[in-house]
């Protein structure tokens, strides 16, 4: 038996299986790498062994004996440290300060109540000679650069003796210098006889670096194995398999070559670094990328959400100057955001307010701003018809909704204002399968009435079945552009890594 089992680890969220038996081990001193395609469950499973969530069915075994983790501090009294992608430093407090942060008996002097920052700064220095780093002790966080905070995060693992570290999507913001050093560092914590996950996309890095591989597709574990003569191509044909058995309403559709969104090198805040693409008329043009790639930062700066730093975007042919979501809407351009509860709706007002709050003027009187009810229910029931919404009655609480549900109220804000263009971010994250079905066929409906739609999915089977064009997006950039024939799983998902 290996230093860690996890056994028939299965979990379900509302309307998506997301783990299905799935078991997975790992020795002492094992970099085991842990790949697949987004949604395939990687992270679910590391935040089931991390605490995050808790597993509906399955065990957990560590050097040999079961435990229970329903929590983060089980997590960490099991001796497991997480890294996530997003880091979970304080960058206004020293280096020192966030490493000892929770661990400050370590640190106390014969007062109880008196912590000693010379020890502090001794164990810090101690810690990163292990690692071979020199950074220093009383530096802010927020001074660092990206590599040497991804350091301190694990040098806090280091400090609290874990024996299992989980690396999340280590190397995505890091330069290719930074992310030699974190690749030596992982060789050290496994020559300390520490037991390393590594979840990456970098699958000739994964090969290189790791002993085993772990492939995951739609919530099963797929395939495990050695590293050795394993290629980058054996192990995307594992992560992509048989993908049939999805239903898409992709019909043939009139698409014109006027260009009614030009982007023209884009350089933006958060991950966009010079891209350049259009989208025509009645074109349903899919983005697609890896997690951190940039695909939504693009069209959050198209909306006037983040700042673009330099290039140009066009709207039927015009430049556009100041953007944002007022000036966006009134041109015709609508936007449906990934986090729709947070984001898209008010959960606790009625439908009527969701839908109908995007054009008050549609339902009020013409002199006086009050809303008249037989105009409001005039819009709402076209809506609900329309989109099939299955409600008691339009005063319904939004989130009293299924996800399927709340997903078309989102839609039908944005339907009864006639828009021209639609950016669809997830329209299908966490609903079920008709509800699915559902949506593909409302996208459909929309191009064949001439809307031009931009879709963003992490999902390569709904990028394949309803995209006219796939333009695919790695570190910020675009990595490929592919039409007809060239649209295939293996192409997008070669471009997706390179």
């Amino acid at each position: 038996m290996k230093y860690l089992e996890m056994k028939s680890i299965t979990k379900s969220f509302p309307g998506v299986r997301a783990l299905q038996d799935v078991s997975l081990s790992v020795d002492e001193g094992e970099i085991v790498a842990l790949v697949g395609e987004n949604g395939a469950g990687k992270s679910t499973l590391m935040n089931v062994l991390g605490g995050i969530i808790k597993a509906d069915v399955g065990k957990i075994f560590i050097d040999k004996k079961e435990v229970q983790i329903h929590s983060v501090a089980d997590a960490q009294s099991n001796d497991i440290a997480f890294i996530h992608q997003e880091l979970s430093l304080f960058p206004q407090l020293t280096v020192r300060e966030n490493l000892f942060i929770g661990a400050f008996k370590e640190v106390m002097s014969r007062a109880p109540t008196i912590i000693s920052r010379r020890a502090m700064t001794e164990k810090t220095r101690e810690i990163f000679s292990k690692l071979e780093m020199n950074i220093s002790p009383i530096a802010r966080v927020e001074q660092l650069p990206m590599g040497e905070r991804q350091i301190v995060e694990i040098a806090a693992a280091v400090l609290r003796d874990a024996k299992i570290i989980i690396f999340d999507e280590p190397t995505t913001s890091l330069a290719n210098k930074e992310r030699q050093k974190l690749m030596e560092i992982m060789h050290e914590l496994k020559a300390q006889k520490r037991l390393v996950i590594y979840i990456t996309h970098d699958i000739e890095n994964a090969l290189q670096v790791s002993d085993r591989i772990f492939v995951m597709r739609d919530g099963k574990n797929v395939h495990d194995s050695n590293c050795e003569g394993l290629t980058k191509v054996d192990v995307v044909k594992m992560m992509i398999g048989s993908k049939a058995g999805k239903t898409f309403n992709k019909t043939v559709r009139k698409i014109e070559p006027l260009k009614v969104v030009e982007f023209r090198d884009i350089h933006a805040e958060q991950k966009v670094n010079g891209i350049s693409l259009s989208l025509r008329k009645g074109e349903i043009l899919g983005l697609y990328g890896l997690v951190g790639a940039g695909r939504t930062e693009l069209v959050r700066a198209m909306y006037g959400l983040n700042k673009i730093t330099s290039g140009e975007i066009l709207i039927n042919g015009k430049k556009m100057k100041k953007l944002n979501p007022k000036k966006l809407k009134k041109m015709g351009v609508a936007y449906l955001t990934e986090n729709r509860r947070e984001e898209g709706l008010f959960l606790e007002l009625p439908l009527n307010y969701n839908i109908t709050i995007t054009d008050l003027k549609k339902i009020s009187g013409k002199f006086i701003h009050i809303i008249k009810n037989d105009l409001d229910r005039k819009v709402m029931k076209g809506i609900i018809d329309s989109l099939n919404i299955s409600t008691p009655n339009m005063h319904q609480l939004a989130g009293k909704l299924s996800g399927g549900n709340q997903q078309k109220v989102v839609l039908g804000k944005w339907l009864h204002l006639n828009p021209g263009i639609f950016i669809l971010d997830e329209p299908t994250r966490g609903i079920d399968v008709g509800a699915k079905n559902e949506i593909y066929r409302l996208i459909d409906e929309i191009t064949q009435k001439g809307i031009s739609v931009i879709l963003i999915s992490s999902e390569i089977e709904e990028i394949l079945g309803m995209s006219d064009r796939v333009v695919i997006i790695a570190n910020g950039r675009i990595a490929g552009e592919l039409e007809g024939n060239n649209i295939t799983n293996e192409n997008i998902i070669k471009c997706a890594m390179s």
